[in-house]
């Protein structure tokens, strides 16, 4: 009777664990495909502040089956770059900027209207104090970032920095290639047995390199 209690405690656990398992492999896939819709930011650009100019640029990052998407900004007066990732059980993008001082600061919010809209709240006094905007314009051409402050009841801006993407026109149109790992814009391309992908960024090329026939295989089955 014993026995057969320890079987049935040991049959309950390994359903809880495979449904947990599962969960947390539908989740990640949900925020994989929450991130793709930003894909638009992933590309390198050459931008301009009110007084100083900087290089940033956006791309895939994965760990495993883990994925996200990092900026990177050289040369910036006010960040050096941040990770962007989504949180499936709040609904929010989690945004983790590393100031130029090399303090990071956590902004939270939602994508609409094509604009990610993120605030920040001030651990102190435990409410918003500023609001970062960032979004893309000309079929993904050109990038902008802006950052508010909350005064009172009000945002207002702090400053703004835009650029164009290295490499891209803005006059659009025309075939556009698709990268094999996200679905974004391909822009580098890949070989494997005598056949040509495209990925659109480093982080991806690694991916790829890693596993292409894996890649592949989704790839198709995407398209279908």
């Amino acid at each position: 009777m014993k026995r057969l209690s320890l079987f049935a405690l040991l049959a309950a656990l390994l359903a809880a664990s495979t449904t947990l398992f599962a969960d947390d492999k539908a989740d990640k896939k949900k925020a994989i495909e929450a991130l793709k819709t930003v894909n638009d930011f992933v590309g390198s650009y050459k931008l301009a502040g009110p007084t100083w100019t900087e290089k940033g640029n956006w791309g895939w990052k994965f760990k495993g089956e883990d994925r996200w998407l990092h900026f990177d900004i050289e040369k910036g007066k006010h960040f050096k770059g941040g990770d962007l990732r989504y949180d499936v059980a709040k609904k929010k993008y989690i945004l983790t900027m590393t100031t130029a001082d090399g303090k990071e600061k956590v902004y939270e919010g939602t994508y609409k209207d094509e604009k990610l809209t993120a605030e920040h709240v001030d651990p102190d006094s435990k409410k918003v104090s500023e609001r970062i905007v960032m979004n893309t314009v000309d079929e993904g051409a050109r990038f902008i970032y802006r950052l508010d402050e909350k005064k009172g009841t009000i945002f207002a801006k702090k400053f703004e920095v835009q650029g164009g993407k290295e490499g891209e026109s803005f006059s659009g149109g025309g075939k556009k290639n698709v990268c094999c790992v996200t679905g974004g814009l391909g822009t580098m391309a890949v070989q494997y047995k005598g056949k040509t992908y495209y990925v659109c960024c480093s982080g991806c090329r690694d991916a790829f390199n890693d596993n292409p026939e894996k890649v592949i295989k989704e790839f198709e089955a995407s398209k279908k």
